[in-house]
C-alpha cells in the first residue's frame, strides 16, 4: 500500500506468480474486506498489462467489501512474477492487520484462466498498516506557577502490536526546540 496510512486513498499492488499460463483476455479478481472505493473506476498503474473495473464496491461509510477485476492485455508465462497495481481504494479506518474473518479472509483472489481456474483463494501474506483510530490526544498541562507550558503530553492506543524498536514520529508544526530533549515514554493501560 502506498502510502501505508490507514483511512487514506492508496495505490494497491499485488505481487503475483501464477503456476499456470494466463493469456490476454483472461480475468483475475481480488476481493478485499473492509476497504472502500473512492473513485468510479479503478486506475491500473500499468495499463499495458491489464485493465481494471470494480465487480463490487462499497463507498464509505459502508466499507464492507470491494472486488477489483483485472483483464489481462498480455500473456503471463507460468512462474513469471508480475504486479497488478491500481489507484482508487481507501484503506480501512482501523488499518490493515493480521486479523481476518476465518470464513472469508481479508484478501481472496480468483481467476478464470483456462489453464487453471480457481475461486476465492485466500492470501497468506500482506503489508500490515497500523492505526491509532480516534485515540490520539495532545495535552498542554497547566503550569502551577503560571510559567509557560514546558510539558506536552501525547496519548494514543494502537490498534496493532508495537514492538521494541518500532518508530513513532510526531510532528508539531510551529513548535521549536530540541527534538529529543527531556523525552520520556511510558506505556501501559490507563487507570
Amino acid at each position: 500500500f502506498s502510502p501505508p496510512v490507514a483511512n487514506k486513498a492508496v495505490t494497491v499492488s499485488f505481487a503475483l506468480t501464477a503456476a499456470m499460463r494466463c493469456v490476454a483476455g483472461e480475468r483475475i479478481s481480488v476481493r478485499m474486506m473492509g476497504f472502500g472505493a473512492v473513485v468510479d473506476k479503478p486506475v491500473p498503474k500499468d495499463a499495458s498489462l491489464a485493465s481494471a473495473l470494480w465487480l463490487s464496491r462499497q463507498q464509505f461509510p459502508q466499507k464492507v467489501r470491494t472486488t477489483v477485476q483485472f483483464t489481462l492485455k498480455k500473456d503471463v508465462a507460468p512462474e513469471q512474477p508480475f504486479i497488478l497495481a491500481f489507484d482508487g481504494l481507501q484503506l480501512p479506518f482501523d488499518g490493515v492487520g493480521v486479523r481476518q474473518d476465518p470464513d472469508q479472509g481479508l484478501f481472496a483472489i480468483s481467476a478464470d484462466c483456462k489453464a487453471g481456474a480457481f475461486n476465492n483463494s485466500r492470501f497468506t501474506d500482506w503489508q500490515v498498516v497500523g492505526s491509532f483510530t480516534d485515540t490520539p490526544a495532545i495535552e498542554f498541562p497547566a503550569s502551577a506557577t503560571g510559567e509557560p507550558v514546558l510539558v506536552v503530553k501525547f496519548s494514543f492506543a494502537p490498534k496493532m502490536r508495537m514492538a521494541a524498536g518500532d518508530e513513532l514520529r510526531i510532528h508539531l508544526a510551529g513548535f521549536s526546540g530540541s527534538s529529543e530533549a527531556g523525552l520520556g515514554v511510558t506505556t501501559g493501560v490507563p487507570g
